[in-house]
C-alpha cells in the first residue's frame, strides 16, 4: 500500500460568473421576444379594432345622410357632418332636429374626429331646380391617424335610392390599405 498522495487532475471550470451572465442574457433575450410578440399583437388588435369601429362609423353617417335625405329631400345631401349632428347637451332643453342640426350623429362623429379617424364628405355635386337646391352625391372618406391603419371611401347619390337598386344596408365601402383615400378594394363587412 502506497502512501503518496494521488495526483489531482485538475478540470478548467468556467467562473460561475460567467455562467451567470450568460443565463441573464438567455433570460433576457426571451424576455424581449416574447414582450415583442405581445406589443405586435397588441398593435394588430388595435388596429383591428380601430378599422372594425371606422367601418361602423362610415355605416352610421351613410344611414344619417340617407335618413337627411328623406327628411329634407329638397336640401339633398349635406357636404358637412356638422349638419347631421347638434345633439342636444346634457340638462340643456331638448329641440327639434332642423335641417342644419339633424341631431342624427353624436358630437364626436358630427365633428369629423372619431375612434382614431378623421371623417369628411367632398365631392358633393350641387343642384339647383325647382324645389331643389341640394346636393345628389357625396364622398366619405375616413383616414386614420395612425400609419399602418386602412384608410375608407364610400360615394353615395339619389341614384342609388332607387329602391332594388341599392339597399341602405349595404354601402359599397372600399378601402386603402395603405391609409390614404386611394380605396380601390373592398373593404370587409363588420
Amino acid at each position: 500500500m502506497s502512501l503518496s498522495p494521488e495526483p489531482q487532475h485538475r478540470t478548467s471550470r468556467v467562473p460561475r460568473w460567467i455562467l451567470v451572465s450568460v443565463a441573464l442574457i438567455g433570460v433576457a433575450a426571451l424576455v424581449l421576444a416574447i414582450r415583442h410578440g405581445v406589443i405586435v399583437g397588441r398593435a394588430k388588435r388595435q388596429r383591428e379594432d380601430a378599422e372594425y369601429y371606422a367601418l361602423k362609423d362610415i355605416r352610421v353617417i351613410f344611414h344619417a345622410q340617407r335618413e337627411y335625405y328623406a327628411n329634407n329631400q329638397y336640401l339633398g345631401f349635406p357636404c358637412t357632418l356638422k349638419v347631421l349632428g347638434g345633439m342636444p347637451k346634457d340638462g340643456a332643453p331638448q329641440t327639434d332636429p332642423t335641417s342644419t342640426a339633424a341631431q342624427l350623429l353624436q358630437d364626436d362623429l358630427a365633428s369629423g374626429h372619431a375612434d382614431g379617424y378623421t371623417f369628411t364628405l367632398s365631392q358633393c355635386t350641387h343642384v339647383e331646380n325647382v324645389g331643389f337646391n341640394g346636393s345628389t352625391t357625396y364622398h366619405l372618406t375616413a383616414v386614420p391617424d395612425h400609419p399602418g391603419w386602412s384608410g375608407f371611401c364610400v360615394d353615395d347619390d339619389v341614384e342609388r335610392l332607387v329602391p332594388g337598386e341599392y339597399t341602405e344596408d349595404n354601402p359599397n365601402i372600399l378601402m386603402d390599405p395603405t391609409g390614404g383615400t386611394n380605396c380601390t378594394q373592398s373593404a370587409p363587412n363588420p
